[in-house]
């Protein structure tokens, strides 16, 4: 039985919220924690978690510290801790509302189970509430709550999943089904339409098309690993291979995605596997993958489980306990190759690249470039060749409260030629950068990191990401000699991909594939639960700067969602008529890539081709004709995952034909996991 202690909680929380009224209605708020507290009891609760349940509001809505103490010599320090666990902050003013949600997720993961009750009982309750006054005044019912439509139900999806691994699963269950409902009837409201864009603003993710030529679970399928290494002639091929097409395809990627029966969280922790398509020129192909033995690969397949942490997310098993202060992220190799006669490397851009033999795929070991990459110094997955004298060019960052730069010039064989670093303000996460003749020029993306929760074990260090968009991104231009680095901005944005850079009449020209914030999963959500119709789209931009004056403008050219661009090698630095790049099917929206495009920048022109309802492709590499001058003049090839075959392949298409489809279809024997990033070198 409940004593005089509960009696004078409720006094004391009617005392408190006297004059508070639940949101956007006129009932007492008193009514929620009574139910609150009623729950608690009905599912087993203490009177000391009762009474916390009658108070879980008091220290957060009602005085801070003050209202604390209050509680604690009222009614002890059980109660009091309680509450705090319940607590969102104390803060005046209160920190912005996505921070907050966040925060208190990742604390709801290690809150004991007296106050996880007590959450858990107020969420149940509030979700309840939600759901009956959105069945009486609909849409209007999200401009009550901070996070609105989205935001109010991505949080309360993560209290589902956090919620589910707890105890007291029946109200749990009761969470999940409330919220469940709520989703379905939301998707079922029609969505408000989106502002329309000034010039050059970034778009909002763009409504769906009312029918989509894609599958969940078709697409799911393109994320199988390949656990055999293969070597055979290809045996099954539509169409005609061009005969001018001769030399090795070489693609790097994800290859194997799970360990121990454990997934990787996000398919960028998977360890790189080379795949090579060997052109003979005479109508024959021959496939091969080797998987990148990187010392982590190595004693990860002895032990048979994830040794060490991944950046984006993937887990030692264990919990938070056995990821704690290891901030040794694997070198998984995984991302792209640079190719010499005597040796080929695979990329990744948070460690130093590993040196493979070309002709076997055998891995050979780690390599620091001669020397050049001293130290903890890492290798970026991003290089960039002169089109006048076919140096290669790449960068590494050392990351920190500020960053460094360091810039590299290497000859054909690979060895380093020039060096030159730079220190940028703040943290810096590149990915990839453009080159002109003159300069390397990077995009600075504005985020920050919070370490706290990667150095705790609770989230990979990618997660820690916080994009800022009241900041503008930072352009860099850095002297590929050395020499003073110049810095512009823009508008805020963030940018994996560039296509090309040129400098004319004083005049910066950069085209790039941007998004409106960094396109991450939500911390500790797994890659296969991601609805990517909910994030902003990846769309073709092309800035101007004024190197005199520092003017600059943003001019979006593609509305369709597109990722992985190129151009013909002999124009990188110079004004480029084509871009290729892979595409989302329907023209508005974000979706998977489902096929290609031709973009003509002078007329604005696109030539696409989709592999929908049942393909799911990668990036296209473009390939030159020997010995013609025609820009478009080449083939595109692209990974193609066939989710009714149940296996990847090869398509091969005439760059200035890409509306006719495919010259030739190579169909392998196995899923390919969606790689990212290769390159063809000619015999």
């Amino acid at each position: 039985m409940l004593s005089e202690r509960y009696d004078a909680a409720l006094v004391f929380a009617h005392q408190l919220h006297r004059h508070q009224k639940r949101k956007g209605t006129e009932i007492p708020y008193i009514s929620h924690l009574l139910s609150v507290s009623a729950l608690v009891l009905e599912h087993g609760g203490t009177e000391d978690q009762a009474i916390a349940a009658l108070l879980h509001d008091a220290v957060e809505d009602q005085g801070g510290d003050a209202i604390r103490q209050e509680i604690r010599h009222r009614f002890g320090e059980d109660v009091a801790a309680i509450v705090d666990h319940c607590t969102d902050t104390d803060q005046i003013p209160k920190p912005p509302w996505r921070a907050r949600k966040e925060a208190y997720l990742a604390h709801l993961r290690t809150t004991p189970d007296t106050a996880r009750l007590v959450s858990l009982a107020d969420k149940v309750h509030n979700a309840r509430t939600i759901l009956a006054d959105y069945r009486t005044v609909g849409e209007a019912l999200w401009s009550r709550f901070e996070g609105g439509r989205e935001g109010t139900l991505w949080y309360y999806r993560r209290l589902v999943e956090i919620f589910a691994a707890g105890p007291c699963q029946p109200l749990a269950n009761e969470l999940e089904r409330t919220v469940a409902e709520l989703e379905r009837l939301a998707s079922l409201a029609s969505p408000r339409p989106n502002p329309t864009p000034e010039e050059g603003a970034m778009a909002a993710p763009a409504p769906q098309p009312t029918t989509r030529r894609w599958n969940r679970a078709d697409w799911l399928r393109g994320y199988t690993s390949l656990t055999e290494e293969r070597d055979y002639w290809i045996d099954d091929i539509e169409g005609n291979l061009p005969a001018d097409l001769c030399g090795t395809l070489y693609r790097n990627g994800p290859g194997l995605l799970e360990r121990g029966g454990q997934s990787v969280q996000h398919p960028f922790d998977g360890d790189g596997m080379i795949c090579a398509f060997d052109f003979t020129g005479d109508g024959r192909v021959r496939f091969r993958n080797r998987y990148v033995r990187t010392a982590g690969f190595i004693a990860e397949s002895k032990a048979g489980r994830f040794l060490q942490r991944g950046v984006f997310g993937t887990q030692k098993p264990g919990g938070w306990l056995a990821n704690a202060f290891d901030l040794q992220a694997k070198n998984i190799a995984n991302t792209n190759v640079a190719y010499s006669p005597k040796k080929l490397l695979a990329l990744w851009e948070g460690g130093k690249p590993y040196a493979l033999d070309p002709q076997t795929l055998e891995t050979i070991g780690e390599d620091d470039l001669g020397g050049a990459l001293a130290g903890n110094a890492n290798f970026a997955a991003h290089p960039h060749y002169d089109r006048r004298t076919g140096e290669m060019v790449n960068f590494g960052i050392e990351p920190g409260l500020s960053s460094t730069i360091n810039l590299y010039t290497l000859d054909a064989n690979l060895n380093v030629t020039a060096q030159h670093r730079w220190e940028v303000p703040g943290f810096a996460f590149i990915h990839d950068f453009a080159l002109t003749d003159d300069y390397a020029v990077f995009f600075q993306n504005p985020v920050t990191v919070n370490p706290l929760p990667y150095w705790f074990g609770f989230r990979g260090a990618a997660e820690c990401l916080v994009f800022q968009p009241d900041r503008p991104t930072k352009v860099h231009l850095l002297p590929r000699h050395g020499g003073r680095m110049r810095t512009y901005e823009t508008v805020a944005c963030f940018v994996f991909h560039h296509v090309n850079a040129h400098i004319a009449d004083d005049v910066l020209t950069v085209d790039s594939i941007a998004y409106e914030t960094f396109p991450s999963l939500e911390p500790g959500t797994m890659y296969r639960q991601v609805e990517i119709e909910k994030i902003a789209a990846s769309q073709l931009f092309r800035f101007t700067i004024n190197l005199k004056t520092g003017a600059s403008r943003r001019e979006r050219l593609l509305e369709r969602a597109v990722e992985f661009p190129s151009v013909h090698p002999a124009r990188v630095g110079l004004p480029h008529r084509w871009a290729f790049m892979a595409m989302a099917d329907a023209p508005t929206g974000n979706a998977p890539l489902q096929g290609v495009l031709a973009y003509n920048t002078h007329t604005g022109e696109t030539q696409t081709y989709s592999f929908a309802p049942g393909g799911y492709v990668g990036e296209p590499v473009f390939v030159p004709t020997p010995g013609a001058t025609e820009e478009n003049a080449g083939y595109l090839l692209q990974m193609v995952f066939d989710a009714r075959r149940g296996t990847s392949g090869l398509a091969i298409f005439d760059a200035r034909n890409v509306a006719g489809g495919p010259l030739a279809r190579l169909h392998l024997r196995d899923t390919v996991p969606y790689g990212l990033h290769g390159q063809f070198v000619a015999k």
